[in-house]
């Protein structure tokens, strides 16, 4: 989470600045400079990476950024998540790429507010990142985008009273930001109101518990559901 954060971070700010307000170089760590260039760092810098390697234990899911829905997109990590490299269970990996699938979607619905985007290249905007530990058989997925965040835009289309009825809350108390999660993948589950997509958090929750072990970990803004 924090590498598919810093990468978005990098990219905004030589958006919005220059080029030349964020670069950098080969770190000292053969082991640090792997990560690095599998994982895409290099290329959001524009610096050539300076090593190729062959497949190891960790194997990275193809990092991705757009502002839109490309059926491409969807196709590329297909191919990811059943090629050769990772090789999972096709059912469920379908159920991954159909969850994302309605992230990105998500994205372009509710993240972002125009008057808060400093550079069009913003707008819509989401990232995907992600790698395979094949020593512990993990596979991790990232998603993030820079935008208002699950608080405010749930306040948008439930209301603030519907959103204390799910924790039963004082018409005078607030709910914090990680109660404010919650309450999404609730209202979501329980489909109160039909124009509010949520299907990605409720496609990645049934796929935690159809799998049958996992996590799903959410944050935004100054809270996180797991």
């Amino acid at each position: 989470d924090a590498l598919t954060f810093l990468l978005a971070k990098i990219q905004k700010l030589r958006w919005i600045y220059g080029e030349n307000s964020v670069t950098g170089t080969y770190p000292s760590s053969p082991r640090v400079e792997r990560v690095l260039t599998e994982s895409g760092f290099f290329k959001i810098l524009g610096v050539r990476s300076r090593r190729t390697y062959t497949k190891g234990a960790i194997r990275y899911v193809k990092y991705r950024s757009d502002v839109k829905l490309l059926g491409s997109h969807i196709e590329a990590l297909k191919i990811d998540l059943l090629g050769d490299d990772i090789q999972l269970y096709k059912p469920i990996a379908l159920k991954i790429v159909r969850a994302i699938k309605e992230a990105m979607s998500n994205v372009s619905h509710h993240a972002y507010q125009t008057k808060s985007i400093r550079t069009k290249k913003m707008l819509g905007r989401w990232w995907l990142n992600g790698h395979l530990n094949v020593s512990k058989n993990e596979l991790s997925l990232s998603f993030y985008d820079c935008g208002v965040g699950i608080p405010k835009t749930l306040v948008r289309k439930y209301g603030m009273e519907q959103i204390r009825g799910v924790f039963s809350l004082l018409p005078i108390v607030n709910p914090d930001d990680a109660q404010m999660i919650e309450a999404a993948v609730e209202l979501g589950r329980t489909g109160t109101l039909k124009s509010y997509r949520g299907k990605g958090l409720q496609d990645m929750h049934q796929l935690i518990k159809l799998v049958g072990e996992g996590s799903l970990t959410i944050h935004s803004r100054q809270g996180s559901y797991h």
